[in-house]
């Protein structure tokens, strides 16, 4: 039997909600094993964290992208158990990790550690810059002219063909988005801590390419598309180190990955996460079916 080509999706941060991981771990022995070890290995309470008593964490970037990478990788381990697996991953910034764990360059627990990290990298420097992002919706192409106006606004992520997300300082970052507004776009601010995918994040990033120095990765047996080119991963251990280091400071070519899934013909987009966020950056089309997976595990 000719089998249809799929891709799966991993959300990043954002996305979670308080309560996510609640009802998967009542269901599954297998979920619940996957939250105790994460638990164990960082000393922390991922349960707590995300669906227990310790609220308000989760607005945390050093305990909201470790919370994220455990439950999406839970609802992907649970999922899987019943279906075949993908042609393809891809993940939107921190989803990107949880992508590269379900296609076998990472394990479970170097994935935990990882991520834990990174938030902590990105926290540390969002905590030093006062800085943010806003989400502009518009023309691309004009948003980023209005954006070369001011020195310290980066373009992002590039989410679909009529959203553009900026990173910048908190002072600048203000004044962009009265500009976006005035020149008939509309911006809407991020519920993250600082300016990510962007330069401001250079110190992070070198924090955290210390972290990937020191864990060892296997080629992907599953294709995965890199945020930073918008290309599928070379396979290369070296290449990999140093796309997901180079993740931290460069814009996410969401668009170009959407393009070339699309155009590799997929039948079926299957998004995981808290809450569907990539799934509304996939054009409708009679080609291929849009599913998401989450919250309590099937939606």
């Amino acid at each position: 039997i000719k089998m249809e080509k799929t891709v799966f999706l991993f959300t990043g941060q954002g996305s979670q909600e308080f309560g996510m991981g609640k009802e998967l771990i009542k269901n599954s022995s297998n979920v619940r094993n996957l939250y105790e070890e994460a638990s164990s290995l960082l000393h922390l309470d991922i349960e707590a964290i995300s669906f227990g008593e310790s609220i308000g964490l989760l607005s945390q970037t050093k305990y909201a992208q470790v919370a994220i990478a455990v439950y999406e990788y839970a609802l992907y381990s649970d999922f899987i158990q019943n279906h075949n697996l993908p042609t393809f991953l891809a993940g939107h910034s921190l989803g990107e990790l949880v992508a590269l764990a379900a296609s076998g360059a990472i394990n479970f627990s170097d994935l935990v550690l990882i991520s834990y990290e990174r938030g902590k990298a990105m926290q540390q420097v969002a905590d030093s810059t006062p800085s943010g992002m806003v989400a502009a919706i518009g023309t691309p192409d004009d948003l980023v002219k209005l954006s070369e106006n001011y020195s310290n606004i980066y373009v992002a992520n590039y989410n679909s063909n009529n959203q553009v997300v900026f990173s910048g300082t908190e002072g600048e970052l203000e004044k962009f988005e009265n500009d976006i507004e005035r020149s008939g776009g509309i911006a809407i601010k991020l519920k993250v801590s600082g300016g990510f995918h962007s330069p401001l994040m250079r110190s992070a990033a070198e924090q955290y390419k210390t972290v990937i120095d020191s864990f060892s990765f296997d080629i992907p047996y599953i294709p995965v598309y890199s945020n930073v080119t918008g290309a599928l991963y070379p396979n290369n251990v070296n290449c990999l180190r140093d796309l997901m280091v180079k993740q931290i400071t460069n814009p996410v070519e969401w668009v170009e990955i959407v393009n070339s899934f699309i155009s590799n013909n997929v039948k079926e987009i299957i998004e995981f996460g808290p809450k569907k966020t990539l799934l509304n950056f996939v054009p409708d089309s009679k080609e291929y079916t849009k599913k998401f997976i989450g919250a309590e595990g099937n939606n």
